[in-house]
């Protein structure tokens, strides 16, 4: 939804603006790339999906092996190059005092300026 850019579109369409020129860009995922921040079970099969659409993977997570990494099709980096080269980033971590602050205003400044960033509710 964030690429194809659905929710403007949506509401163009809502106020009866239906004007092609006005329409946000529309970018395919294919050759784009996900950010995973941790990747567990549920990141695991997130990077399943993103890979089927042609995305490039990257992980950062500190638990994961590199073989592990291969498996998924991702590429394992630190939190610096994932930060700097996904269009996407999806958070999978456990709010702990290791994670604690790990996104702040110094990410966002290391992120390109047309990243979207993708938070998950807690579960309970």
């Amino acid at each position: 939804m964030l690429s194809r850019q659905i929710i403007p579109a949506i509401s163009l369409a809502k106020e009866e603006r239906w004007v092609i020129s006005k329409m946000p860009a529309i970018h395919r995922l294919r050759g784009q790339t996900c950010g995973l921040a941790g990747c567990g079970k549920i990141g695991s099969l997130l990077a399943g999906k993103a890979v089927a659409f042609g995305m490039r993977i990257l992980i950062h997570d500190p638990y994961l092996t590199e073989s592990r990494a291969r498996e998924i099709g991702a590429e394992l980096v630190s939190l610096d190059a994932l930060l700097g080269r996904s269009d996407f980033i999806s958070l999978h971590l456990p709010l702990n005092d290791k994670t604690h602050h790990l996104f702040g205003e110094a990410s966002f400044k290391k992120m390109r300026s047309t990243a979207c960033i993708i938070t998950h509710p807690a579960a309970d």
